[in-house]
């Protein structure tokens, strides 16, 4: 992979928190969509997460902390499918969307990537309600 250098940056709004990512030498702000998958970046939100808001209460689902990305080949509805737990997989958040999965399963294999809750949003009642991953490439 490329040898750019990227940092990572606190960040809340009245919805969420967590943090983004900043270009070193610029310190351009970049978006999710557009984090450069050649430098080994890649961001996704995860979904199902209504059917899971107990689990996703746990801390272990806060900005900043590990999370585990594992393929599910034999799932019934979705070959592709890829769920999203916490690093010690006790706990599931969800899924990766189905539009995404393939590519994020490719990723998987190809990267060996580290993957962290990057951001979380929030209900009125302050409960986590939704999360997002970014996955950095082994070699980044």
């Amino acid at each position: 992979m490329p040898g750019a250098a990227y940092v990572i940056r606190p960040h809340s709004t009245e919805e969420g928190r967590g943090f983004y990512v900043e270009r070193a030498d610029d310190s351009q702000r970049l978006q999710w969509r557009t984090l450069p998958i050649r430098d080994g970046l890649y961001s996704v939100n995860v979904v199902g997460e209504r059917f899971r808001l107990g689990e996703l209460q746990d801390p272990s689902f806060g900005a900043g902390w590990e999370l585990s990305l594992r393929p599910e080949p034999d799932n019934p509805y979705d070959p592709d499918a890829v769920s999203v737990w916490n690093a010690a997989r006790t706990l599931q958040a969800g899924y990766i969307p189905r539009d995404e999965a393939a590519r994020v399963g490719q990723l998987i294999l190809d990267w060996e990537p580290t993957a962290y809750a990057i951001w979380e949003t929030f209900d009125e009642r302050n409960r986590r309600v939704g999360i997002r991953v970014l996955m950095v490439a082994a070699a980044a």
